[in-house]
């Protein structure tokens, strides 16, 4: 179960990490908080189509050729049509009940932007009770 914990604590954080590389605000800015801004706008589309489980919505994040890695996948999904077909596997198999994303710093430097921040997800899977990841983990 502490694994399962583990896995779903990476794959936010991936999926954070990969949602804020696959979406650069349309105007550059070297202004951390409009990058920010956006990061937060970003995020709070891409958790309203995780707990909704609508691939769709989340395969809009990614570019046509944007490539997918997490921890435990064998391999890497390529492509936004894989990448909507990865999410609505794992939507047949869990349900997201909750999801948080709280970006903690943002830096810029020229055109590249980053952030650092924490996550929690309620995972749901078939019959079995919701798993809510350890905040120590």
């Amino acid at each position: 179960m502490r694994a399962a914990r583990c896995v779903v604590a990476v794959l936010t954080v991936s999926s954070a990490l990969t949602l804020a590389c696959a979406h650069a605000p349309a105007a550059r800015t070297t202004d951390a908080a409009q990058v920010r801004a956006a990061i937060e706008v970003a995020y709070a589309g891409f958790i309203s189509a995780l707990t909704h489980g609508d691939a769709d919505a989340l395969a809009a994040f990614f570019t046509d050729d944007a490539v997918l890695a997490y921890p435990g996948l064998k391999g890497f999904v390529t492509g936004r049509t894989a990448i909507r077909d990865y999410w609505a596997a794992r939507f047949q198999a869990a349900r997201f009940l909750e999801a948080v994303i709280v970006p903690a710093e943002v830096r810029v430097d020229g055109d590249l932007a980053w952030e650092t921040g924490t996550n929690r997800l309620v995972v749901k899977s078939g019959d079995a009770d919701a798993v809510v990841p350890d905040p120590a983990v």
